[in-house]
């Protein structure tokens, strides 16, 4: 389900479990317009969203790259559909090389992981928000 890339392999963020089962309301798009917005910027964009959608800032956040292949495949598997077949979802967690990492490209052969500087801008990379 994992494109062949061995990059993260022994990144923190794979071998560290997520703390905690907990259950959230996720967008399964990435908000239109996080599009070609740095990392910086998308931060500024979900708490205007959170406002906008009256929900406490606090709230709202990006989902940890576990938890987006956890949506992103359970997803697949209950509805034979793919999410993030052509966005990217940048999340809350630094690569050891210092970029956030974020997830997507959900094609044929399966969901890809990169990582990028936060000052990045590309029309394919935005946030998919949590609650």
């Amino acid at each position: 389900m994992f494109s062949n890339q061995d990059w993260y392999k022994n990144e923190k963020f794979v071998k560290e479990a997520i703390s905690g089962i907990d259950w959230g309301i996720v967008k399964k798009e990435i908000l239109e317009e996080s599009r070609s917005q740095n990392w910086d910027d998308q931060e500024k964009i979900l708490e205007e969203w959170a406002k906008n959608h009256k929900v406490d800032p606090k709230f709202v956040h990006r989902r940890k790259p576990a938890e987006v292949a956890y949506d992103v495949l359970a997803y697949f598997n209950n509805r034979n559909q793919r999410i993030l077949e052509k966005d990217w979802d940048w999340t809350s967690v630094q690569s050891s090389g210092g970029g956030f990492v974020g997830m997507g490209g959900f094609g044929s052969v399966g969901l890809r992981v990169c990582r990028d500087t936060r000052g990045l801008r590309s029309s394919g990379l935005g946030v998919c928000p949590a609650r």
